[in-house]
């Protein structure tokens, strides 16, 4: 062994050997060394090392894999939370991304917490649920969200209205917004004979449909088909038809026992003589005509025709007062 000087440096010389590295020993000399591993992996294969009091550790808590799953975190207890990703005091980017190989985000969480999710349609959701296309897309901007059921849009949101499709039936309506007593409203769409929308409170069910009118029905024989309530102060009519152009043909009054005919086309009661009609609880006819039975005619004592014979028990005088009493003569 030998001493020499290198550079004012005292190097111990040594045999040593290819790819020796010079170490710095406590008196300020320098031996040719093999250089060290660094030390032994910690733990089994595919654990991730960490430093465990300055010796490598490795933990099952963090797994690595050539194939199949890369990179796994698996929570040792029930308290623990497995990730935490932790912004910095002024972040500005995102705190996560999912993004495609050729780097573009698909997927993200903002520097504010919020879920950023790519635009969908109905055959790539931006939310999918199950294997099929069920799901939700999100895109714009004049549609804003829309629900997909089996890769068709059933309930869209727009940017200024919300629409219904598919078919529905009278317990699995379309839509349906009720409360605990199943009163409420319910839309189906069943085709051409099939009701548009169910309104449902309590005794009463209202049938909307657009081809064949709408129905108005009770639900328990003891309750009316349709109750129309006038305010307390109600100075407009309570109820109006009207025609295609708006002019009120019928109505009823704001006290709601007045009925209120049309002043310039008119009202028939019975729209042809074969009609039956009938006043105060008597049996409904058609329109009399001559071949009608004559009332019962009593003359007066002089068997002469004046104020005091009748027909039928009535003189004309008191059927001429019945009739102006009714208003049927001025």
């Amino acid at each position: 062994m030998g001493i020499s000087t290198v550079l004012d440096t005292q190097v111990l010389a040594t045999s040593g050997a290819d790819g020796d590295v010079l170490t710095q020993q406590a008196d300020g000399t320098y031996l040719a060394e093999t250089p060290s591993a660094g030390g032994s992996p910690g733990g089994s294969t595919g654990e991730i090392q960490y430093n465990n009091a300055g010796a490598f550790g490795g933990t099952v808590a963090l797994a690595y894999a050539a194939s199949g799953t890369h990179f796994a975190v698996t929570a040792q207890a029930a308290t623990d939370v497995p990730v935490v990703v932790k912004a910095a005091a002024s972040q500005t980017a995102n705190l996560q991304e999912w993004q495609d190989s050729a780097g573009t985000v698909l997927t993200a969480i903002t520097k504010d917490g919020v879920l950023s999710l790519p635009q969908g349609n109905a055959t790539t959701p931006s939310i999918k649920m199950g294997t099929s296309n069920d799901g939700i897309a999100i895109s714009g901007p004049s549609t804003f969200m829309n629900f997909i059921l089996n890769g068709t849009t059933r309930l869209l949101f727009g940017a200024n209205s919300m629409r219904f499709s598919g078919y529905g039936t009278k317990d699995a309506p379309s839509f349906s917004w009720i409360d605990k007593t199943n009163a409420g409203m319910y839309v189906n769409t069943l085709g051409v004979n099939s009701p548009v929308a169910i309104a449902h409170v309590g005794n009463m069910m209202a049938e909307f449909n657009r081809y064949r009118g709408n129905s108005f029905f009770a639900i328990a024989s003891n309750y009316p088909c349709v109750i129309v309530n006038a305010n307390a102060s109600q100075t407009v009519d309570v109820q109006q038809w009207v025609d295609g152009a708006g002019v009120v043909g019928l109505a009823v009054g704001s006290n709601a026992n007045d009925l209120v005919l049309n002043a310039t086309t008119g009202t028939k009661f019975g729209t042809a003589a074969t009609q039956k009609l009938s006043m105060w609880g008597a049996t409904p006819i058609v329109q009399p005509t001559t071949a009608i039975a004559d009332a019962a005619f009593n003359s007066n004592m002089s068997g002469m025709m004046d104020g005091s014979a009748t027909f039928g028990g009535y003189t004309v005088g008191q059927i001429v007062t019945a009739l102006k009493n009714i208003g049927a003569l001025a």
